[in-house]
């Protein structure tokens, strides 16, 4: 406590005969609760009561908020702060002693709300902006909040009005007791006066069903905002801090909940898709159960079919009302959208990070990429990647927090999951050049060399530039072909030739060995770390120039051709295989639950911002 702490209260019993107002009024008048901080009170009663302490004065006629009214006259009378309590709520001297100092953190603080819990209850009640909610937390989530915090603006049944307030700006009756408070806190909020929400303060409410009603209806709610609108803007913080704790919520209630995020999947072919589905079915192997959830777009569900080839999961093709206590995304993020979707839908928030392309190639980069991954870099509980590669590349271009967690859970390496049957595609014999369009695939500059160096040779080609090519080029758009097709061109392949500058995992390669296929890849240090951890057929030769690639293709072509890189041909007991993928993924969800929350997520939803320890006033200094 601070010096003499006093207040002026205004206590609605309204909803009480006489008989449970008088033993209301006497408990609050307990010097454990109102009774050593409250010398004059308005208690609104619905009929007399002649019971009153000393000072209280019992009001049986006029509305609630003209009650209100007299009220503030009276606090402002005496130049104290004014408590108003409705509800049912039923403070304790403590928790009145830190709302007061709460209006002493800072001099802009309006109201002081307390949190609130139900009596003989260890969960709080989260309520919204000017009503009750329906959700509940357990009481430990306030150990990780912030002591203080303010929010824009919000009425409750116990607050604590600051005494210059209440002397300056008048309460106006009409239209009901919470509807004027509402009222009330908007206009104190446009003279620059905010409330300030006490997170060591727990109030009592009454339970059970004749619990009294308090708050604003969804008319009162709409009637009040359309008064007071405000031009779109981002969410403002106490709305994220109030949904973060939802999230603490979930972390608690809800351990193992998951949410799939799978939004960057498309009907198309190519590796990002192969990448989402192979990791889904692997994590549905693993957690066949209604705590998973799978969010992705209403389009792709359909194409894919995921609600009877996942079903035991929830499937979302919106933002989920209720949240989990962890979620993967399986993918980049692409825009900072996704950052905040994936901040409201999960307490932690985990990405599989595919590569760093889009980057640095640039003309295929969202616009606003660079900020959004270095937010990534910032906020996310852990960033998994497809290859130790592709970790370092993206380690290497952003800054990370040293509180991100920060691996490596390749795709699968495992032939016996992409050695599927095939029962189309060209007749032998050919090479297949395998790309896009993009430029860093550089498959057009390398179908025109080898055009010309191997004439005769027929070439099979995915991803080819639009421009004329000879009757022996058979050419496919890359990501719109039937799988079936796809896997005869490998099948079938004389040669598989990947000449791209740049990947983040090089599946054309493992597809390649898979089929027991020669493949030639430009050299690259992910290449060799593809060849160290892969178990099973195929043959691997690199190149690093045109040169090079026309010289090992002369010596495969004569059959002279060594070297290559070293692969193990054995499967064994350690393959990496699209299990491994779930437990990695998994594995890592687990260990950040159990450490959550983390200061990224705190930073994140806005719980870290706020008064972690009370600004107590300068003691007197003795001469």
């Amino acid at each position: 406590m601070i010096g003499r702490r006093e207040f002026v209260a205004f206590i609605d019993l309204s909803w009480l005969d006489e008989s449970a107002a008088a033993q209301a009024l006497a408990e609050l008048a307990r010097p454990d609760r109102l009774g050593s901080l409250v010398p004059h009170a308005l208690v609104r009663t619905g009929r007399r009561v002649d019971a009153a302490p000393s000072g209280w004065t019992s009001a049986d006629t006029g509305s609630p908020d003209q009650a209100c009214v007299w009220a503030f006259d009276l606090a402002a009378a005496a130049d104290l702060p004014l408590l108003i309590l409705g509800g049912g709520a039923l403070p304790s001297s403590e928790a009145l002693g830190t709302m007061a100092e709460g209006l002493a953190v800072d001099p802009l603080v309006s109201a002081a709300i307390p949190r609130f819990a139900r009596a003989g209850s260890d969960r709080l009640l989260l309520f919204e902006r000017y009503r009750p909610g329906s959700a509940t937390a357990p009481r430990r989530v306030l150990s990780a909040v912030t002591d203080f915090r303010f929010v824009a603006e919000q009425i409750a049944p116990c607050m604590l009005i600051r005494r210059e307030l209440v002397g300056s700006l008048p309460f106006t009756p009409g239209g009901g007791l919470w509807p004027g408070l509402a009222d009330y806190v908007l206009r104190a909020r446009r003279a620059g006066f905010r409330p300030l929400l006490c997170n060591r303060a727990v109030v009592s409410m009454p339970a059970g069903q004749n619990a009294p009603s308090w708050g604003c209806s969804a008319e009162e709610v709409a009637r009040v905002a359309r008064a007071y609108a405000e031009p779109e803007a981002p969410a403002p913080p106490d709305d994220l801090a109030a949904r973060g704790e939802h999230l603490l919520a979930r972390l608690v209630d809800a351990p193992r909940s998951v949410l799939i995020d799978a939004r960057n999947l498309t009907p198309v072919h190519n590796g990002t898709s192969v990448a989402i589905l192979g990791a889904c079915e692997a994590l549905y192997r693993a957690r066949p159960d209604r705590e998973v959830g799978l969010w992705l777009h209403p389009e792709t569900a359909d194409a894919y079919q995921v609600r009877s080839r996942f079903r035991e999961w929830t499937v979302h093709t919106t933002l989920p009302v209720v949240p989990y206590a962890a979620g993967v995304r399986l993918s980049q993020p692409w825009h900072a959208s996704e950052l905040d979707s994936m901040r409201d839908a999960a307490a932690v928030n985990l990405f599989w990070m595919l590569d760093t392309i889009a980057w640095d190639i640039g003309y295929v980069a969202a616009r606003d990429l660079d900020n959004t991954w270095q937010r990534l870099g910032r906020e996310a509980d852990g960033i998994l990647f497809i290859s130790e590669f592709s970790r370092h590349r993206f380690a290497h271009r952003f800054t990370v927090a040293p509180e991100v967690v920060m691996g490596a859970c390749p795709l699968s390496l495992d032939p016996d999951d992409y050695a599927l049957p095939m029962t189309d595609g060209p007749q032998p014999p050919f090479w297949l050049v395998v790309g896009n369009h993009y430029d860093h695939k550089h498959v057009g500059p390398t179908v025109d060399l080898l055009a010309r160096a191997f004439p005769t040779r027929r070439l099979v080609v995915f991803g080819d530039r639009d421009q004329p090519r000879a009757a022996r080029v058979t050419r496919f758009e890359s990501g719109r072909v039937d799988d079936a097709v796809v896997r005869g061109c490998y099948a079938r392949a004389d040669l598989v030739i990947f000449p791209s500058f740049y990947e983040g995992f090089g599946l054309p390669i493992v597809e390649g060995l898979t089929y027991d296929r020669t493949v030639v890849a430009r050299d690259s240090s992910l290449v060799r770390e593809l060849a160290a951890r892969y178990r099973g057929p195929g043959r691997l030769f690199i190149f690093s120039t045109d040169r090079e690639l026309i010289d090992l293709l002369g010596r495969l072509e004569r059959g002279d051709a060594t070297g290559g890189l070293p692969l193990t041909s054995t499967r064994g007991p350690d393959v990496w295989n699209w299990d491994a993928v779930a437990r990695c993924m998994l594995q890592t969800i687990d260990a950040l639950v159990a450490g959550a929350p983390s200061p990224q997520m705190r930073h994140r939803t806005s719980l870290a911002r706020g008064i972690e320890h009370p600004q107590r006033l300068p003691q007197p200094v003795d001469d």
